[in-house]
């Protein structure tokens, strides 16, 4: 019997430690579980974070790198140190001499390249849409706008792109908000683009949709596309003397609001405050996160609609879900675990300069979960910070834990800083009993896990021991007889043999997971193959060389 091996680190993870309890700090990452990076001696100010295939982090922030605000984004290792491979030693930004630029949303592509999203400004009177695209490296995209830059002045007063989605067909929808000019109200803005950046003149008037002109306070804060290409446009209105969060759905070619929506395309929470984010549960509820206010101050909510807009009354208390933590909680993100679960990042206080890291987790029908952090909520004051207020958060895929990022003011160090915060967290999706990145290497399938029964020559690995079990093949002797250079490899590895001996019909290139990362048709006549890495993760490899003889298994490690 032979096995290939597809894990390194089961003796690692087999053990469950204190930090990868749900909402306890991961002390793995960074100092003490928490990312501080003061990028200059000004502010910055983070408000996305997106972990990567590889691992890595992406953290977009306005900052002053030169003296101006300027769009930024650092890339951070999975352990919480910067990678100063990315860019300029970790660190891409736009510089704007002229005026100020702020930075509110990242996407990234399947390509691995990526758009970051905000406004641009030359004075303070004016501002417009801005996006910006780099490579997976950090390198502007000359093919996207002009240098890597797009520009769109929506109107005469200021423009603001406060969050961005990627359509199927490569096309960028871009949500935010314009001002009148001369006033000091706002209306909501959705307009679409070309992939290289260029306005979609099909959308809307000449790639724009502004609605909501009634001379009063509204924003769209959040965007997300539905199956049948229309755009849901999350946000707050303020239609009678308050703030109150707002879901909009605009027509797929950006035409008007879709009138089969809740009141003539738009739909009010039965609260008053101002929304944030906005997910789309996989049990079709869109969730709209919030504050909510309260008889003093504010309450952290989240509103659930259906998908034709009306409030799902099944959800918390008559459709939302509230928690009082502090005299001012403002729900800022929101996103749905693998599980089902829901959480959502906010800022909880007293006041501005009172303020924390809140976390709080309910599960799909708005029922607080206890089993997270201290009886269903986390309050952290990232690094012993003077005040603090986050805007993002995230769940890792491989290992469920959480990332939430935002802002973090040391009185000490002169200014705000981009805090990441890591949290440990237990899901099991599959329910069979075991966690993801914990013990459990596939928990979409209760069928895989470390009790079950392997099932020979099937290429999965069922028991989650880092190997699919073969029978009849003499792998050992068989992987002896190719030579692979060099290891560990970074852009190119290479592979020898005696093509006289050897015919490889097939290379398969796994990551630790056993998932299969690429193909690569063998070379009957040669006796060297040259695979490029460039595009794969880094971490350790599986190569799985198929020949009529049998399977040669070879491990490498790319940096």
């Amino acid at each position: 019997m032979n096995r290939i091996f597809t894990l390194l680190f089961f003796t690692i993870i087999s053990l469950s430690p204190l930090w990868s309890q749900p909402g306890g700090l991961d002390i793995s990452f960074a100092t003490g579980g928490v990312f501080r990076g003061m990028y200059s001696d000004l502010h910055e100010s983070p408000h996305d974070v997106v972990v990567l295939p590889s691992k890595k982090l992406l953290v977009i922030f306005s900052g002053y790198p030169e003296g101006n605000l300027d769009q930024c984004v650092t890339r951070l290792n999975e352990d919480g140190s910067v990678d100063s491979t990315f860019a300029e030693g970790g660190l891409y930004y736009h510089s704007n001499p002229l005026g100020s630029e702020l930075a509110y949303d990242l996407e990234v592509l399947d390509d691995g390249s990526m758009i970051m999203a905000g406004s641009y400004s030359e004075d303070l009177a004016s501002s417009a849409f801005m996006m910006i695209k780099l490579s997976s490296e950090g390198i502007p995209d000359s093919t996207f706008g002009v240098n890597g830059i797009m520009i769109h002045e929506i109107d005469e007063g200021q423009d603001y792109i406060q969050s961005i989605a990627i359509a199927e067909d490569g096309k960028i929808v871009a949500g935010g908000n314009t001002h009148y000019p001369g006033l000091v109200w706002r209306r909501n803005v959705v307009a679409r683009y070309h992939a290289n950046g260029e306005p979609d003149l099909l959308f809307g008037n000449n790639g724009i949709f502004i609605w909501q002109e009634n001379e009063t306070y509204n924003s769209t804060e959040s965007i997300a596309l539905a199956e049948d290409g229309s755009i849901y446009a999350a946000g707050h209105a303020h239609p009678s003397g308050a703030y109150r969060p707002s879901l909009y759905k605009v027509k797929a070619d950006g035409s008007g609001l879709d009138s089969t929506f809740a009141n003539d395309g738009q739909a009010l929470a039965p609260a008053t405050g101002r929304g944030f984010g906005m997910t789309v549960h996989p049990n079709g509820n869109i969730l709209v996160t919030h504050e909510a206010g309260a008889v003093s101050g504010t309450d952290l909510g989240i509103t659930a609609f259906h998908p034709d807009g009306s409030v799902n009354l099944d959800f918390g208390n008559e459709g939302v879900f509230t928690i009082d933590n502090g005299s001012s909680d403002i729900g800022k993100d929101i996103v749905v675990q693998p599980d089902g679960k829901i959480l959502v990042c906010a800022e909880s206080g007293a006041g501005f300069a009172d303020n924390q890291f809140l976390t709080v987790r309910c599960d799909e029908n708005g029922v607080l979960d206890t089993s997270w952090g201290d009886n269903g909520k986390v309050v952290t004051q990232p690094a012993n910070a003077d005040f603090s207020f986050p805007n993002a958060i995230a769940v890792q895929p491989h290992d469920g834990k959480v990332l939430v990022t935002g802002v973090g003011a040391f009185f000490s160090s002169g200014g705000n800083e981009v805090v990441v915060v890591r949290y440990g967290n237990e899901i099991d999706a599959d329910m069979d009993g075991f966690f993801l990145g914990i013990d459990d290497c596939d928990d979409m399938d209760a069928g895989i896990n470390p009790d079950a029964v392997e099932i020979p020559n099937n290429g999965i690995d069922e028991d989650c021991d880092g190997m699919d079990l073969l029978v009849g093949v003499d792998e050992s002797t068989l992987s002896l007889q190719f030579q692979v250079y060099p290891n560990p490899a970074r852009d190119m590895l290479f592979i020898d043999y005696n093509a006289s001996v050897l015919k490889p019909q097939l290379i398969e290139i796994m990551d630790y997971t056993g998932k299969r990362l690429q193909l690569i048709e063998g070379q009957a006549e040669s006796s060297s193959i040259a695979i490029q890495l460039d595009a794969l993760p880094s971490g350790l490899l599986v190569l799985a060389i198929h020949m009529d003889r049998g399977v040669a298994v070879k491990k490498i490690v790319k940096e």
